[in-house]
C-alpha cells in the first residue's frame, strides 16, 4: 500500500517507539500509530477508525470507571482478556506497519 511514498519509519528505532505506544498508554493510546499511518498512507481509513474506536471503548471505561466485576467472573475475565489481546495486537500491528520485505512475505500477504 505504500508505494512510492517515504518509508513509515524515517530511522529503524522508530518502529519500536512506536510499537511501545499502546503497551505504554495501556490501549488507550494504541490509535495514534494508526492515524499517523493513514495519514501518510499506510492503511486504510477504516483501519485507523477501528483502532480509534476501540481506543475510546477502553478511555470511556476508565473514565466512566467501569465495574465488570458485577457482571460476573465470566465477564470478567473475557474482557481482561479482550483488552489483552487489543494491547498486544496494537503493538504487533504497529510494529509490522511499513515492515520490510522479508517480514511481508511471512506475515503479510
Amino acid at each position: 500500500m505504500n508505494q512510492g511514498r517515504a518509508p513509515m519509519y524515517r530511522k529503524p528505532w522508530q518502529r519500536w517507539a512506536w510499537a511501545v505506544v499502546p503497551i505504554i498508554t495501556l490501549s488507550a493510546g494504541t490509535f495514534v500509530p494508526f492515524i499517523v499511518a493513514w495519514r501518510r498512507g499506510y492503511v486504510r481509513w477504516q483501519t485507523a477508525a477501528a483502532y480509534a474506536a476501540i481506543s475510546a471503548i477502553v478511555i470511556t471505561s476508565a473514565i466512566t470507571e467501569l465495574d465488570v466485576r458485577a457482571w460476573g467472573e465470566t465477564w470478567r475475565e473475557i474482557i481482561r482478556y479482550a483488552l489483552w489481546v487489543f494491547l498486544l495486537a496494537g503493538a504487533v500491528h504497529t510494529a509490522l506497519l511499513d515492515a520490510p520485505k522479508k517480514w511481508r512475505s511471512i506475515f503479510i500477504r
